[in-house]
This record gives structure tokens, sequence and C-alpha cells, in this order.
């Protein structure tokens, strides 16, 4: 940076003040000035203005009233002299014209022609001709002639309301510019004088004040400049040059400071000089005494004392001097003094203190310095001597505070000293038997790593596999080339992995390492626990276990075992194949043959339904999807009914899929991926057949069996057969052979029949395993069908129907064991189902005790599906039937049992198509509306094929 002087500095600062002050000043003058001359000139020429105007009305209304006379006694000599004396008269005239109504000039007076006359009188058509004929009344008009501004004046020659003709004049402002032009310049020689007698008198004052700020800057600057010089000097390493400043200002009290400033650095460094060289005589000082007696001389001589020495306080309080200088017997009497001192306990042991001390009947002086330690005292030095001769100035405390540091410093130093001799001796043996243990190990981790039937190796930076691995990762990989190879290579380079997820892996081992160890928590599901690879056409299935390997917090290493586990693997899935066909085969067991032939018959129809559904529509609808829903929705109801697992878990996920197509009107068509599911639950379905058929061969013994104990006969002859006893009986008179013929009739109709409780049996046992899965007691399932049995055409009708309908009721309307106690219920539900048949159907009424339908969330849920409009009115009966709509529940949660929206519409679709149909009573019990839960009974109504009656005769 460019040294600049205070001197300039403030000459130049006070200059432009100055400077900037005049110029303001003139500025403002001029400016003010100017404004004034500008208004005086605005209002002359205003003046001048309204003079020439007032001048020219009074001419032109002189002349009209003039005229009257000489115009009404066509008097044109008179008009002509009057008007030509006027313009001559007045040298502002520029011409004066007479003209008639009709805009003809009898007079035009002109500088070209002064005394009017005309040879030709040509009609005025200029503008300002016919502005004249236009008036009234004198009026005045600023217009431009020839270039030149002029005023136009003109009145109206007006008798007896009569206008007679017009008279006008121009006056010219060129007089008036004239003298406004002398008063402009007049104006400005005025402000130039005063303009430049201000420049004069600011120029001589800046001149004066310059002179006497120079004057003054100098006055400042000079004892400054004292001070910069010193300073320099200072800068140099000269502390002796003293500061000659004799000023009564502030600059004379900081010359003054700075010198003791320089007396106070001098002394410091003088003091820093002595303790270096203190801390490097300490630094080679082998004992504790050496140290005390060269600190305590050192001191000895900066305070100029004649007997110094250092005194400590052992753990039981005694006082012991441990040096003392000079060790002569001329200072006896000093010794006792101190010693006095000491014993009295007249020591401050906190702070450098000044002590009084009797010497031979004279009072001298003692410096108390105390050596602190963690606030607390561990030894205190004593300087003494004549107070006129024994030196502690304010800067000595810090000297002697840095001593005692430096002694204590040393003191421990060497304290540390020989701990450290004595812990290197110790560790030195200690390393000599870890060293041999070591080896010891070394020796069989080697032999392990060798050994061992797994792999094993570490990665290190870079992703790179560490030199040390067990040699059995050469048999797993057939390779003999890993120690420094890339780990993600070894492992996954021929693994069936995709090249996203090798991608991830190698990043996640890249970041580990070297991270924080709670990043492995973070990230170790990434990588994988088994993998395939394909080594030479040979697969192989490895186990990979990865622990970090931490240091200070920080993973350095990742540790990989690598287990080559083919043959458990493929021992596994043969154990868990068999314990899978072990499963299926007690589920098989635990149903009869016709049963089980029955429920495939039927599932393979609604699989065979589906894939012809599938195969014949381009596109979804709400009705194909429905109906695709309602058959996988009851093959899983039939397989849970008889706990076929593997069925169920095979439909669920069809299930689900329709469900997504059902829900989201934006997922596409896909019939290759729907045939695939279905393809899934078919070998499903085929695997219980073949396990069925081949390992338990039950369907000869299901064949020899109903050969032996029932005599089957298809159900359309039969039909047949009792028709024909029908005809017979209508035909034949006598009464003992109806009879017979009745009594033939009704056990051939009774044929292929079973009661609804029997027809019911398997569907009522599934409520025991569902209600378990529900956390609710098993429901008790009463049954009232006197006088009728089902066809066994029916029955997968009635097990369709009721599956749904006993399903529905445990999962929706019987509550939890809790709620139906706190209600004064039976822990268990009950579901009641009542059959009656009349003549043309059979009416089959079903309801429980549990808290009933919610015709809430019912509303709600159609509303939010748009099956119900905001301002729709329906009676809460027409809600109700509202649960046989596809896709509509009011479950809260989705599960394998319900969520779906599927049960009831599967219902109705049975009963539809069997001929029948089915509605929703609601009760007129109120005793569980209050939650918005309304009682309510089943009633469905199926034909006449469905079922036969134990009466012989027509019913009512």
């Amino acid at each position: 940076m460019t040294f600049i002087s205070i001197r300039k500095k403030l000459v130049m600062r006070v200059s432009l003040i100055l400077g900037a002050a005049f110029i303001a000043v003139l500025s403002l003058v001029s400016t003010l000035s100017i404004h004034s001359a500008q208004e005086a000139l605005a209002r002359s020429e205003n003046q001048i203005k309204k003079a020439l105007i007032a001048k020219g009305k009074i001419l032109t209304q002189n002349n009209s009233e003039a005229l009257k006379g000489m115009v009404e006694d066509n008097a044109f000599s008179a008009i002509q002299i009057l008007v030509s004396s006027t313009v001559q008269a007045d040298s502002d005239i520029l011409f004066g014209v007479f003209m008639d109504i009709e805009n003809n000039p009898w007079v035009e007076v002109t500088p070209d022609n002064p005394s009017g006359q005309l040879l030709i009188r040509n009609k005025m058509t200029d503008a300002n001709s016919q502005w004249v004929a236009t008036l009234r009344e004198i009026d005045v008009k600023e217009t431009t002639i020839d270039g030149h501004a002029v005023y136009l004046f003109a009145a109206p020659i007006i008798v007896d309301d009569e206008t007679l003709g017009f008279i006008q004049y121009a006056l010219s402002n060129k007089a008036m510019l004239a003298s406004i032009n002398i008063t402009r310049i007049e104006s400005q020689k005025s402000l130039i004088q005063t303009i430049s007698l201000l420049l004069l008198l600011g120029l001589g004052t800046g001149l004066s004040g310059f002179i006497a700020v120079r004057k003054m800057a100098g006055k400042i600057s000079e004892p400054l400049n004292a001070l910069r010089r010193s300073a320099e000097l200072i800068s140099h390493g000269d502390y002796d040059s003293k500061i000659n400043v004799e000023s009564n200002d502030e600059i004379g009290l900081l010359a003054n400071n700075f010198d003791e400033m320089r007396s106070t650095i001098k002394k410091k460094i003088k003091d820093l000089g002595e303790l270096n060289a203190l801390g490097q005589s300490l630094s080679i000082t082998e004992t504790e005494s050496d140290i005390l007696k060269i600190a305590l001389i050192n001191s000895h001589l900066h305070a100029c004392a004649v007997f110094s020495c250092i005194y400590s306080t052992s753990s039981n309080n005694v006082k012991q001097i441990r040096c003392q200088h000079p060790e002569t017997n001329s200072t006896r009497d000093w010794r006792i003094a101190i010693q006095q001192l000491v014993d009295g306990n007249q020591l401050d042991n906190r702070t450098i203190t000044k002590h009084d001390v009797a010497i031979e009947n004279s009072v001298q002086k003692a410096i108390e310095i105390p050596f602190l330690a963690e606030n607390k005292t561990l030894l205190t030095m004593m300087l003494c001597g004549p107070n006129n001769e024994l030196v502690l100035n304010e800067s000595d405390h810090e000297y002697f505070q840095s001593l005692s540091q430096m002694v204590l410093s040393s003191h421990k130093n060497i304290q540390l000293k020989h701990e450290i001799e004595e812990h290197n001796r110790n560790l030195e043996i200690t390393i000599k038997k870890r060293t041999f243990s070591l080896q010891e190990k070394t020796n069989d981790i080697s032999n392990m790593m060798q050994h061992m039937h797994q792999g094993l190796f570490t990665i290190t930076d870079a992703g790179v596999i560490h030199p040390e691995y067990a040699a059995y990762l050469e048999d797993i990989f057939d390779t003999d080339h890993i120690a420094g190879s890339d780990a993600i290579d070894l492992l996954f380079a021929n693994a069936s992995l995709g090249e996203d997820e090798k991608n991830q892996i190698t990043t996640v081992l890249n970041s580990l390492i070297g991270s924080d160890e709670m990043m492995f928590s973070f990230n170790s599901h990434l990588l994988p626990p088994l993998i395939e690879i394909n080594l030479s056409e040979k697969i192989k299935i490895l186990e990979l276990d990865w622990d970090p390997i931490v240091l200070n917090d920080i993973i350095s290493k990742i540790m990989v075992t690598v287990r080559d586990v083919t043959e458990l693997k493929a021992l596994e899935d043969e154990a868990a194949e068999q314990k899978q066909e072990l499963e299926i085969i007690g589920q098989i067991l635990s149903l009869d043959a016709d049963k089980f032939s029955n429920f495939l018959e039927s599932a393979f129809n609604f699989v065979e339904s589906n894939t012809n559904l599938i195969n014949t529509h381009d596109q979804k609808t709400p009705e194909l999807i429905g109906e695709l829903f309602r058959n996988m929705h009851t093959i899983k109801g039939n397989a849970r009914t008889f706990s076929f697992s593997y069925v169920t878990d095979a439909v669920h996920i069809a299930e689900t899929t329709y469900d997504e197509l059902r829900k989201n009107g934006q997922d596409e068509w896909n019939p290759e991926h729907l045939l695939r599911e279905l393809k899934t639950v078919r070998l499903g379905l085929e695997r219980y057949e073949y396990i069925n058929n081949n390992v338990l061969h039950r369907n000869d013994t299901a064949a020899s069996k109903t050969d032996v104990n029932k005599a089957i006969i298809e159900q359309s002859m039969l039909d047949e057969l009792i028709a024909d006893l029908q005809s017979a009986e209508e035909s034949i008179n006598d009464s003992k052979a109806k009879m017979q013929l009745a009594r033939v009739k009704y056990l051939l109709s009774h044929l292929n029949t079973s009661s609804l409780k029997d027809t019911l049996e398997d569907v009522c046992n599934s409520t025991k395993s569902l209600a378990k899965e529900l956390g609710k007691p098993e429901p008790t399932i009463e049954i009232a069908a006197d006088g009728l049995s089902i066809k066994n055409g029916a029955k997968e009708l009635f097990n369709n129907i009721f599956m749904h309908n006993f399903r529905n009721a445990l999962d929706h309307g019987i509550e939890t064991e809790n709620i139906r106690v706190s209600k004064g219920k039976s822990p268990e539900g009950h579901i009641y189902l009542n059959a009656v048949a009349y003549k043309d159907y059979l009416e089959l009424r079903m309801h429980d005790d549990g808290q009933g339908v919610s015709l809430k969330n019912i509303k709600e849920k159609a509303l939010e599906q748009g099956i119900l409009h905001d301002n729709e009115v329906i009676s809460n009966q027409e809600i109700a039937n509202l649960v046989f709509v596809s896709g509509l529940t009011t479950a809260t949660t989705l599960s394998e049992i319900s969520g779906r929206g599927v049960g009831m519409d599967a219902v109705k679709q049975f009963i539809g198509e069997s001929g029948g149909e089915v509605n929703i009573e609601l009760s007129e019990r109120n005793d569980e509306q209050e939650a918005n839960f309304v009682p309510f009974e089943l009633l469905i109504k199926l034909p006449r094929s469905t079922f036969v009656t134990d009466i012989a005769g027509p019913l009512l």
C-alpha cells in the first residue's frame, strides 16, 4: 500500500471540502440568479404582450366605431384615409384591411401599398379572413404571417344589428422581442459580474484556508512522524532510542505512552531471552535439585537479591528449604528470618507478594513467588534484599509466573522420563511374550485357513481380495487366481443376478469400506445371502455371510464367508417337496372321495370357464371382471372349506390380479398374464388330482365302493322314469295301484339325494378353521329342514351359496368374543338356517345373532364407488340389497377372507343361474341401530329342481 502522510491527507481533504463547498455555493447562487432573471424576463414579456394586445384592441375598437358612419354613408375615401393613416401612424402595425360582409376588400394597407387603394378586389379566402368573417364582436388571434408571429385584431362594423363590414389590423411583436432581448442581455451581464465577484472571493478564501490548514497539518504531522520513526527503529530491534515529543495535547500523551511501551517491550524481550536460556538449561538437566538450583540462581540475579531460597511443604505440612543462594554462613540471618516468616503462616501461597522481614535491626524486603499446579502450591521461592535494591516491576510478575511453570514442567518431564523408561522396559518384555504368542496364533490361523472346508476372505479398499484367504475358496470357484482379484468379479461374474443388482451390490461394498460401523446395519440387507453361479455348466448354490471388520468405529474391511450349499439345498428342496406332498395327502384324506371328486370337477369347470372368457374377449369390461372374480373366489372359498391350502394360495394370486383390474381403470387387459396365472391354478389342482389318483389310488377305491354300495342312475334318466310314473298314476283308477306307484315314485325321487344338513356338512365344518383364523369362537349352526332332501346335482349349488353366506356371517356379522360378552350375548355366535318347501320352490331363510348390516357404511361405500349419486334418495331396504353389487364391501381391510366385495355378488349369480332369487329383509328390531347396524334375514328361493320332499303327494 502506498504511503501518504497525514499532513498531505489533511491538506488534500480540507482543500477538497473547501472546494466542494465553494462550488456548491457558487452553483446555488448562479442557479438562483438565473432563475430570478428568467422569471423577470417572463414577467416583462407577459406585460409587453398584454400591453400590445390592449393597444391593438383599443385601436381596432376605435376604428370600428369611427367606420360605422363612413360605411353607412359609403364614404370610401374616408375609410381609405382612416385605415391608411392608422397603419402609417404605428410602426408595429403590419397591415390594415377593411372588407365587406362578402369578404371583398375595400381597403388593404400594406408596406407595399401604403395608400390602401385596390385596383382589383379579389374575394379574400384565406383562413384569417374566414375567421374575421365569423366575428360578432372584437377579437384577437395570434397567428403567423411570412414566418413571423403576429397578433391579428378584428372587429365587425355593426349598425342597427346589421353587420356592414369588418376592420382588421395585424400588429407585429418585433419591437416586443427586441425589448425583451435587450433586457435579457442586461440580465446576463449582471449575472456574469456577480459570479465573477463570487469566484474571486472564493479563490481568495480557499487560498487563505489552504495556507492555514497546511500550517496546522505541519504541527500535527511532525510529532506523528517522530512516533513513526521510533516505531521503525523498534521494528528493526532498536529499543534504546527515546521519543522526544513536547506537546500538551493528545499527541504528546500518545508519545509518552509509546515511549513507556518501548521500555516495557525492551524489558520483556530481555526477560524472554533469559527465560529461553533458562529453558534450554532446564531441558538438559537430569535431576530435580539441579532444576531448582538453576531456577533459583536465575531469579536471584534477575531481582538483584541478596539471599534467595526455595522451600516445599510435605504431606504432613512440614516446611523444608530445598536449596538456597548463596550457600555461605553470611546468609544465616536471612535464613532464620525467612524460616520465621514461613513458620508464622504469614505467606499468601497464591500470588506474588512482597513481605517485610527484620534483619539486624532493619526492615528488609522478601518477594514470595509460589509455584502453582492445579490450584495447589507445590514450591515457594523467596527473593530477599534491601528495599531500594530488590527489583519487582509489573512485568516481573509475568516473568516469574513463566519461570515457575517452566520449573514445574521440567520437574514433571523428569518424572515422565523415569516412568517412560520403566514402561519401555516392561513393554519390551511384554512384546517378546506377545510376539511369541502371535506367532503361534498366526501359524494356527494359517493351518486353519488351509484346511477349513468353507471359503473365507476379506475385501479391502477398492474391492480387492486380501492375499490371506481360505484355501477351500479355490475349490469352490475352480480357480487359484484369488489373491488381489476383484471380489465382485469372483462372486458375481457367473451369478444369476441382473446387472442392476450387481451394480447395486458394487455400490454398497464401495461405500461401506471407510464408513461408520453403523452404515453396515443400514445397508447389509442389500448384500445377497444366497447366490447361484454357473461354473463350466455346473450349477452351484453358495451361501454368503457378510461381516464388517471395524477399526476405531470405521469399517476397514469386509469379511465374507462362502459355503457351498448346493447339495444341502437340493436335500432341503426335496424334503420340502416331500413335506408338501404329505400335507396334501393329509388334506385329501380328510375328505371322502366323492366330495373330493366333486370339488375337483367344480374347480376345473370354473378354471375352464375363466379360460374361455379370457380367450374370447379383447378388452376388459366390468361384467367380465366380475364373472372372472366370482369364479375364482368360489374356487378359493371351496378350497378353504376343505383346507386345500396350496390351491388357496395360487387362487389368491389370480384373484388379486382381477381385483386390481377392477379397481384401476388404467391397468391394461393382458390375456397372456391372466392365462399364466390360470395355468398356475390348474397345475395346483392337477397336483392334488395326481396325488389322489396315483399316490393314494383313491379313484379306483371310490369307484369300487360305489359299485358295491350304490346303484348309480343318471339324473336325467331318473327324471324321465319319475315323469312316466306320474303319467301312469294319473291314468290308473285303482287306488291301491296308485298308492304303489306313488310309493315307487317317492323312492325313485329320493335316489341321489341328501338331507340339507348332510349337504352342508363340509361348509359347516370349515367355519371352525375360519373362526380360529379370525380369532373368534366356533359358531353354532342350526339347520331346520324337516321333510325335504337336496338333490345331489344341486349339492354344488348349495355349497357355493352357503360357503359365502356362512363366511360373511362369521366375518362381518358375528362380533368378537369380548364385544359379544359386553353386550350380554354368548361368547360364540349362532347362525340359523330354516328351509320350507313349497309347491314350486324352496324357501331358505338365514340369519345370525351378530351386529347386523351397517346401512351407513354400505351407503358411504356406494357413494364413494359411484354406485349411488349424492342427491339420490333410496329406502333402507334398497341400501341393504346393494351388498349384491360387484365390488362393494364394508370390510375396512383387505385379507384372504374378505375385503374384495365379491362374495354376495357370487351368491346372487349362483342363485340367479339356477333360476332362483335372493333378497335381504331388514328386521324391525332396533337394539343395534344406534351404531348404524340393522339386523337382517337373508331370503333365498330355489326352484323345484333342486329338492324333493319326504311327503308323497302334492305340496300346497
